[in-house]
């Protein structure tokens, strides 16, 4: 083997992926047609974010060796980090014809069906793998992650259990059982081994997430919202979708219902009532106890930047205008109402923009939010130049409007996955 490629490699596999760079570069000068030398040069420019040239690379490497199954790896790995779940589970289930027998194949295979919320597929591949190599690190993880995703929670405890067991260093490992014993209502037991998950690995943002949800289940009022979240995590994203839409659905209904039988209303208000209830707690509940867990100092060092801006922007606008809206009720004070409302209406474009993926999902958002923010002041300033009382209040509900078409768009926007 090539001098140059074995320093790469060593290094590669300590995670020195950047100094490993310049060593398959000379081996790439010396022996351009190595096809190995393309895979794994491959492999660890995908690790360093270089995606363009990794995925050039591992297309080289298959033009090189077309029977060899390492190349559809390296590709499809590639593939699987640009978010191109579709052609990536087709690669590499040509490296797995070319090679059957490697579990690594498989992991990244379930990893990818995983990706797609194909969970009892991952699960198949894991335990596919692990026929292999029943010790796994891979596989093992993959598999406890998908017998979580599909409602096998107890097994999914015990597969982490004796991957711990074997390798007590693995911060995957310490990360899924933290899942499986969060959502078990464990959260003292989780917030364990999500620590540990950060110690091993302290850029592992999943376990930053899981420590503040493990932080935030203290709260009673927060579980309710936390086991929803789970049990809809394993629906997958297009209940997601349903869900919302059926009860709008059901809720126009029963408010049809209502104006026509009148004497049925009090057995239907409650419901319409209980519906705004959960599309508020849903919907904007999360940011809201994020800013509670702030003030502890772990929850405070742990929450991801991201979630920290969102967490102070809508309890800000939340605040502000429940307090204008308090006025409004209180002492009937008309600009309470007027601006009290708005505030809180925006609040769902602005969360939309957090809850959406970074890429062309977000900037649609952000744009949207914009836009439901100008024609809000747009409404006011009208109101200053114009004092047409009448054309206020329609371009008032046209911007309440506005900001309640956007919680469509969200929940649309909101499972999307750009590629990269």
């Amino acid at each position: 083997m090539n001098p140059n490629l074995q320093r790469a490699l060593l290094l590669a596999e300590q995670g020195r992926h950047e100094m490993a760079l310049p060593y398959f570069q000379q081996c790439l000068g010396d022996e351009p047609a190595n096809a190995h030398a393309h895979a794994a040069f491959a492999l660890s420019l995908a690790r360093l974010e270089k995606l363009d040239d990794a995925e050039a690379h591992a297309r080289e490497a298959i033009h090189l060796q077309p029977d060899a199954s390492m190349p559809y790896y390296a590709l499809a790995f590639v593939l699987d980090d640009r978010n191109r779940f579709v052609e990536a589970a087709s690669v590499i289930e040509q490296a797995i014809r070319l090679e059957p027998d490697e579990p690594m194949y498989w992991a990244l295979l379930a990893g990818i069906r995983g990706q797609q919320e194909r969970w009892h597929e991952a699960l198949e591949a894991a335990d596919n793998g692990l026929q292999h190599d029943p010790t796994h690190p891979g596989c093992v993880n993959l598999r406890g992650l998908a017998l979580q995703m599909t409602g096998r929670r107890r097994e999914a405890v015990a597969t982490t259990d004796a991957a711990l067991a074997r390798d007590p260093e693995n911060p995957m490992s310490h990360f899924t059982r933290g899942m499986a014993l969060l959502e078990g209502g464990q959260r003292q037991e989780a917030m364990y081994h999500f620590r540990e998950c950060l110690r091993l690995d302290p850029n592992f943002e999943p376990a930053r997430e899981g420590i503040v949800d493990a932080l935030k289940a203290a709260n009673p009022l927060y579980r309710p919202i936390l086991k929803f979240s789970f049990w809809l995590a394993r629906k997958g994203s297009t209940w997601g979708m349903i869900l919302p839409i059926g009860l709008w659905v059901l809720v126009q209904v029963g408010r049809n219902v209502a104006e026509s039988n009148p004497e049925l209303a009090p057995y239907i208000d409650p419901f319409i009532y209980a519906y705004i209830a959960f599309i508020a707690l849903t919907w904007l509940g999360p940011h809201i106890f994020d800013f509670v867990v702030m003030v502890h100092p772990l929850g405070r060092h742990a929450m991801p930047t991201a979630r920290k801006r969102a967490a102070w922007v809508i309890f800000a606008m939340a605040v502000s205008g429940s307090g204008l809206l308090l006025t409004y009720l209180l002492w009937s004070w008309p600009l309470g109402l007027f601006i009290g409302v708005p505030c809180l209406f925006l609040t769902i474009p602005v969360s939309g923009v957090f809850r959406t993926r970074k890429g062309w999902p977000s900037t649609v958002m952000k744009l949207i939010a914009a836009g439901c923010v100008g024609l809000v002041l747009l409404t006011f300033l009208l109101l200053v130049v114009l004092t047409d009382a009448k054309k206020f209040v329609s371009m008032w509900e046209a911007s309440l409007w506005a900001c309640a078409i956007a919680s469509w768009v969200t929940i649309f926007l909101a499972p999307v996955t750009p590629k990269r």
